[in-house]
């Protein structure tokens, strides 16, 4: 029995979700969903998956007759991304205090005994 290679594509698509009226304004939500998609298999067996990432992009707005659109900035999360990183570097300090402790402790009790 032959196995198919496990094949890696990349997904880039737009997408633009359904219109949301509010009065005489039309707001249609935009997104960007990048990922990698892998098919593997064949025949009667096989298997898939998909790891992805969905970005808004963008709103249009429609109002009497004029379109327009207000980009949405991207970096919103950078905020949430420095204060993880501080999480870690806090974390990564703390352990490894516990371990120089924990090692000038053991030097020291093995002097004295």
């Amino acid at each position: 029995m032959a196995k198919d290679k496990s094949r890696w594509e990349d997904v880039d698509r737009r997408l633009e979700g359904d219109p949301i009226v509010v009065g005489d304004r039309s707001i249609r939500p935009v997104g960007r969903l990048t990922g990698k998609r892998v098919a593997a298999g064949g025949g009667a067996s096989g298997g898939g998956g998909l790891v992805a990432r969905l970005q808004p992009e963008e709103v249009v707005v429609s109002e009497s007759g004029e379109t327009y659109s207000i980009a949405l900035n991207a970096q919103r999360n950078e905020p949430a991304r420095a204060i993880v990183m501080a999480g870690a570097a806090v974390s990564i300090a703390c352990l490894i205090t516990m371990f120089l402790s924990r090692l000038i402790v053991q030097r020291i009790f093995n002097r004295a005994v």
